[in-house]
């Protein structure tokens, strides 16, 4: 387990097959600055954010949604430079969700033998550590409990807990911490630093399946939950921005 060291999810990038040739598809994730949200695409702990022109220009259409007590609320999103601006912002208890879910299959190797793969990364934002229910097909909520003065959370995949399924998280400067589920799909984390976080978890669901006419025998999911707080030790400074693919 690293508790206090630079922490890179090179684990969620992948080799993807499109039309002008392979992509490396890495996460994407949610950042708020007070009203203003934006969907970023990149590795959020080596600081990188895809550009457009660029692979930001991959990723396709997806429908965000903010999720509170009244119910859902489609948003709209403008893509920018280095993201895409969202027409909302979430308060207390309320999330903004997005998944992708046109990436364009690709084919990688398992035992040798070609594995056709669709990868669907997914997002959640959230505005404080209030109980959420899950809606993602992979999904990282809190539960609004607290273990040992840690903040916990759980993992749920289709709706059930997720157990033993590896838990990356990581702060803007690189500091990280891993964490494996339990049998319910919790786990428990401090964060000690102010500023953003993103949490991740990668789940690969070995059932084939069509996905929109095309066949796959594999479905790969790669979920990001992402907050910022207040309070706390001032954060080391982030690396320098790395450059995008």
């Amino acid at each position: 387990m690293r508790s206090s060291m630079p922490l890179r999810l090179a684990g969620a990038i992948l080799a993807v097959a499109v039309s002008a040739g392979n992509a490396a598809a890495h996460q994407v994730w949610i950042e708020q600055e007070g009203a203003k949200a934006s969907f970023y695409f990149g590795e959020f702990g080596d600081n990188l954010r895809e550009v457009s022109p660029g692979l930001l220009d991959r990723i396709p259409g997806f429908e965000p949604k903010l999720l509170g007590a009244s119910g859902e609320t489609a948003l709209k999103a403008a893509k920018g430079d280095k993201s895409y601006a969202l027409d909302g912002s979430a308060g207390k208890g309320e999330s903004i969700v997005a998944t992708v879910t046109d990436y364009p299959a690709f084919e990688r190797k398992k035992d040798d033998k070609p594995v056709r793969t669709v990868w669907t990364p997914a997002a959640r934002f959230i505005a404080d550590f209030k109980a959420r229910t899950p809606s993602l097909a992979l999904d990282i909520v809190p539960t609004g409990k607290k273990v040992d003065g840690k903040v916990e959370f759980q993992v749920t995949y289709q709706g059930k807990p997720l157990p033993k399924a590896e838990v990356e998280i990581v702060a803007l400067s690189g500091w990280g911490l891993e964490r494996k589920t339990g049998e319910d799909g919790t786990f428990a984390a401090a964060f000690p630093w102010k500023g953003h976080y993103v949490i991740e978890v990668k789940h690969t669901d070995e059932t084939p399946g069509t996905r929109k006419d095309e066949a796959y025998d594999a479905a790969m999911f790669v979920t990001s939950l992402s907050f910022a707080k207040a309070d706390g030790l001032d954060s080391p400074a982030a690396p320098p921005a790395a450059k995008p693919n």
